[in-house]
């Protein structure tokens, strides 16, 4: 990367941060006004007699909350994920999910919304998190995916909300295009362009939890989403919970990306003592295409590292899951997901993959986050295998 790339990155982190530590210095809660957070990362993939890639990466981001009034504030945020000097200089062996379209560092302007509450209203409007079942921040690189989205909630009373949302931009590293930049969500997914509509409703009760959700993506498909979770404890030291998911979506418009016929069901299951969780779930699509893509990691209950039920070509595609976790130590959490994905017919798709992962956190402030996938892919002698190790540090201030 030139010397006036790196310039270029530092101008817009320090002229950014200042613009937003003058604002914050004049605000009445000066001393929580501003944080963020520091990472550095490592991923590796490699494919069997293909590639192999790998990548460095530090970065993070730095965020200042301006209080207009007790109301209303703004939030600003600067975002970035900058080589540092030890990758590869071939760019065939730069792992790309780090950086840029032409894998090179980048600073953006990750966060610019102007936030309004009032009673059990709230408007948040600009670029901002925005996490949903086919739209969310899938938060597992350098930066997280966001969306430029005006949307509003409504909390009904302590068990319901509602809420809509206007989305028209996503960055991140699953845009598909250049995650250092909002592309139209339209062609996030795919097509040449087209808005998001989104409606939703949430509510609680008890051990349950139940979510509906109304997608409609102009010209390009229509989406509903709806699921159900329950938990109870078996007695003081063990505990169940459940769940059940449904997503169906249709071609919508002039159907830009051609037929859509998805009809995709899944179930649940986990026990949990004071020692591990043992879990297991199963997706199926039903409908005459294959199941519905996300802008982000997606809702299905099988997801993995690699995998999701989305990827799988051929008539009735499957995934199951089976995975144990327990926490070895305080803050210290291991665990292994076994997996299997495909269809009908097993000529057309059939890949295994296991997850093996170690998650470690200290004082509310460090998280690191490794894991490792093993992806045999039984149609092919080009199995992978990929690496993910994330450290991040957690923190408020300087202002």
């Amino acid at each position: 990367m030139t010397a006036k790339k790196n310039m270029k990155i530092i101008s817009v982190c320090l002229g950014t941060s200042l613009l937003m530590l003058q604002a914050a210095q004049a605000n009445d809660e000066t001393g929580e006004a501003c944080g963020g957070y520091a990472r550095a990362g490592f991923i590796e993939t490699d494919v069997d007699n293909t590639s192999d890639e790998s990548a460095y990466a530090i970065g993070g981001e730095f965020a200042c909350k301006v209080e207009l009034n007790k109301n209303i504030n703004i939030q600003l945020g600067v975002s970035t994920s900058v080589d540092p000097g030890i990758n590869t200089g071939n760019d065939r062996s730069l792992h790309g999910d780090f950086f840029d379209e032409n894998k090179d560092s980048y600073a953006m302007l990750g966060e610019a919304s102007l936030n309004f509450n009032y009673d059990e209203l709230e408007a948040h409007l600009g670029r901002q998190i925005f996490d949903s079942p086919h739209m969310d921040s899938d938060d597992l690189r350098m930066v997280p995916n966001r969306f430029e989205a005006y949307q509003l909630n409504y909390g009904v009373n302590e068990n319901i909300d509602l809420g809509f949302a206007y989305v028209t931009k996503m960055s991140g590293w699953e845009n598909g295009i250049d995650q250092s930049d909002f592309v139209n969500v339209g062609e996030a997914y795919g097509a040449d362009d087209g808005d998001a509509y989104v409606a939703w409703a949430a509510y609680e009760q008890d051990a349950l939890a139940i979510q509906a959700w109304a997608y409609s993506l102009e010209d390009i498909v229509n989406i509903f989403y709806a699921e159900a979770i329950y938990g109870a404890d078996f007695n003081d030291n063990v505990a169940w919970e459940v769940g059940l998911q449904y997503d169906h979506g249709s071609e919508t418009g002039s159907d830009k990306l051609g037929d859509i016929d998805a009809d995709t069901w899944g179930v649940s299951a986990a026990i949990t003592n004071q020692y591990f969780t043992v879990s297991a779930a199963h997706n199926r699509n039903n409908g005459d295409t294959g199941a519905l893509a996300s802008l982000g990691g997606g809702p299905f209950f099988t997801s993995m590292e690699d995998q999701t039920l989305d990827a799988v070509e051929g008539d009735n595609a499957r995934a199951t899951t089976l995975g144990i976790e327990g926490e070895v130590v305080e803050g210290l959490t291991v665990g292994f997901v076994a997996s299997e994905f495909r269809a009908d017919n097993k000529n057309d798709y059939h890949v295994k993959e296991n997850n093996f992962y170690m998650n470690y956190e200290w004082n509310d402030a460090f998280l690191l986050e490794t894991i490792y996938a093993d992806i045999d892919d039984k149609n092919s002698s080009d199995d992978t295998d990929q690496i993910r190790i994330i450290l991040t540090y957690q923190f408020d201030g300087p202002f």
